[in-house]
């Protein structure tokens, strides 16, 4: 396969006629792909990741659905606008994002891709956009339960999903002041067994 006729495969997924699991799986398979890619310069202006390729890039994406989408997506267009390449980019995966970051409260990050397409297909039918997003929030406000108040997370938080269910947040602690370390402590509410997640600055 020529490198045109992989760009214009580039071109396709951006503008939305080829579905990110198609181009994964064409990535995740055809050298031709990863060899084109292995470009830094369109990297270039972005000081912090002037020594990296695209696909250095495109594997910090490789744990989120949601991020790795959006994530392949906006590189893709990088490389394409970087070679003057006349492209018209879809939005659904960034609208698609956007919408899961606004229905999980602050403290919250769904990592789990399985659980939240779960989560999302449990709201009511009949509902309008805003009131279906509201509806998710609040229902995932419930999941995420705590004692107190939630955790104030120093890194993205990673609140613990054990079988399906979330835990119950109990509480945050340092073992010194000026420890760089936050232990944030959770429990399964039906067998009482706890869960220690350590962050730090």
């Amino acid at each position: 396969m020529d490198k045109r006729a992989i760009i214009q495969e580039f071109v396709d997924f951006v503008e939305g006629r080829m579905s990110f699991e198609e181009f994964w799986n064409r990535y995740e398979t055809k050298e031709q792909y990863k060899k084109i890619l292995n470009d830094k310069k369109p990297n270039e202006k972005y000081l912090y990741q002037k020594d990296k390729t695209i696909n250095d890039c495109l594997g910090f994406y490789a744990l989120s659905s949601p991020r790795k989408k959006m994530g392949f997506h906006s590189y893709i267009l990088r490389y394409l606008e970087h070679y003057n390449i006349s492209f018209t980019p879809t939005t659904q995966y960034e609208d698609e994002y956007k919408f899961r970051i606004e229905i999980q409260p602050s403290y919250v990050l769904i990592e789990d891709e399985e659980y939240l397409k779960e989560i999302i297909s449990s709201a009511p039918d009949g509902l309008t956009a805003a009131q279906r997003k509201k509806w998710l929030r609040e229902h995932i406000k419930g999941l995420f339960r705590y004692e107190k108040s939630p955790p104030r997370w120093i890194q993205d938080p990673e609140w613990p999903i054990v079988q399906g269910k979330p835990l119950v947040f109990r509480g945050q602690t340092k073992s010194e002041a000026n420890d760089e370390r936050v232990w944030y402590m959770f429990y399964d509410a039906d067998t009482g067994e706890e869960t220690v997640v350590m962050q730090f600055y």
